[in-house]
């Protein structure tokens, strides 16, 4: 009260007008699980890897020498066989197909998506484009 015997509010802040702000535990635990992720993600990351080497591999001599040969299992084992511009672009679609495994290797699932989806594109048009050029 003061001098008036009016109440004066007090200045310091009341119990129900106090936010508690605790310091969350949560960075430390995403970099822990971060680190328990990358432990458990390294075999199957390193396998990927070693499929996309091989599918590279395979794009690469395809673009390099202008022929690019397969053999169809589905098709009864059809051979399957281009020479020149279609060989170069369906090795280029065998490039970036080979490059979708290695999204693996990123920490976002956002951009892994992004990735794949990117590389996924690129190749079927490639695909697409070494159809039409085989048929000119």
């Amino acid at each position: 009260m003061n001098e008036k015997g009016k109440e004066t509010e007090d200045p310091r802040p009341q119990p129900s007008d106090v936010q508690i702000k605790a310091k969350s535990p949560r960075p430390d635990r995403d970099q822990a699980s971060n680190a328990r992720r990358s432990k458990k993600l390294f075999v199957p990351r390193l396998m990927a890897s070693l499929f996309s080497l091989i599918a590279l591999e395979t794009g690469v001599m395809a673009v390099l020498t202008a022929h690019y040969y397969a053999r169809s299992g589905q098709l009864g084992g059809t051979d399957i066989s281009l020479e020149g511009w279609p060989a170069i672009v369906m090795g280029l679609s065998t490039i970036f197909l080979g490059l979708i495994p290695l999204a693996f290797w990123f920490r976002t699932r956002r951009t892994r998506i992004v990735w794949a989806t990117a590389c996924f594109v690129v190749a079927t048009v490639a695909f697409f484009v070494s159809v039409s050029l085989q048929h000119t």
